[in-house]
This record gives C-alpha cells, structure tokens and sequence, in this order.
C-alpha cells in the first residue's frame, strides 16, 4: 500500500489469496496475508483461526465438518 492510498478491503484480500495461503493444521487453519505484511511493511503476517470458531460456517459433510 502507498502512502495515501486507500487500504483493501477484507473481501478484497481474500479474493487475492493463492492455495499456498491457506494451511490446513490439525487444529486450526492459518492464512498468511502477504498483501497485509506489505503494507505493514512486515515480513509475514499470519491468522490462526481454530477449527471450533470456524465450525459453524463448515459443512458437516466437507472435509472439516467432523472436527
């Protein structure tokens, strides 16, 4: 992000995330946000997002709905 420059929007961010973003742990699925790490100027920013507070948006029939 440039100086004045209007940051993204959530849904924005997301829509830019390529598969080697998403980590699917045992436990949790951690996004790396590299659009955020730059415009913090970071090297990385990461979200770990347990499974329990993502179980009422997962299908029960998916890949994760048993967790």
């Amino acid at each position: 992000m440039r100086r004045g420059q209007k940051p993204a929007g959530l849904a924005d961010i997301f829509n830019r995330l390529k598969p080697a973003d998403y980590l699917f742990e045992d436990d949790e699925l951690v996004l790396y946000l590299p659009e955020v790490a730059m415009g913090l100027h970071m090297r990385g920013y990461a979200v770990e997002i347990p499974y329990a507070a993502l179980k009422p948006l997962l299908r029960t029939d998916g890949p994760l709905g048993g967790r």
